[in-house]
């Protein structure tokens, strides 16, 4: 019984019940796919880590690189630079679509 929980609490779909809605783990992403952090996952020492590089929730990034597989490193692309990931710590990175709506500066007409 306490594999079955350890498995369990290693797997991606528990990862998923625990998501906003329309989140996905980073390793279901497509290449040149344009995304925005929602949450980590992992422990402190994770997050930690994830922020030391500039890797926080509300952060948008664009994946590189993807290998055409869900295990395999990632490269993604933020403007700080570009990271690469591996198959684990994008396990634990919830992101969801890029939302161009929240980038987009309102549009007023100039007085004339």
């Amino acid at each position: 019984m306490a594999n079955a929980l350890k498995k369990a609490k290693e797997s991606s779909i528990l990862s998923v019940r625990r998501a906003p809605c329309g989140a996905f783990p980073l390793t279901l992403a497509d290449c040149g796919q344009r995304l925005r952090i929602v949450r980590l996952l992992g422990g402190r020492t994770f997050q930690c880590r994830m922020a030391s590089i500039g890797l926080c929730p509300g952060q948008r990034i664009e994946v590189s690189t993807n290998n055409g597989k869900t295990q395999g490193p990632r490269i993604v692309t933020t403007d700080a630079g570009r990271f690469a990931l591996g198959c684990g710590m994008c396990q634990k990175i919830l992101v969801a679509p890029w939302d161009n709506q929240d980038t987009t500066k309102s549009t007023t007409k100039p007085k004339s």
